[in-house]
């Protein structure tokens, strides 16, 4: 999670792993309500201000080609 983090968004290791444990910490939140892991990153994703471009890309990984 934290080298996607770091290649999409072009930010430092360091920032990487603070917002990927913020990431973890809400996707195991919404768990009890009975979401999928997936469905769980990819409203936290959108809760973040991510477009769904880069949430698609984060979650199944760079298209293939």
């Amino acid at each position: 999670m934290i080298s996607r983090l770091i290649r999409l968004l072009n930010i430092s290791e360091e920032n990487a792993k603070v917002l990927a444990a913020k990431i973890d910490q809400r996707v195991l939140a919404l768990e009890p309500e009975g979401l999928s892991k997936k469905k769980a990153l990819k409203t936290v994703l959108k809760e973040f201000g991510w477009s769904n471009k880069n949430i698609e890309h984060f979650v199944y990984g760079p298209p293939k080609r």
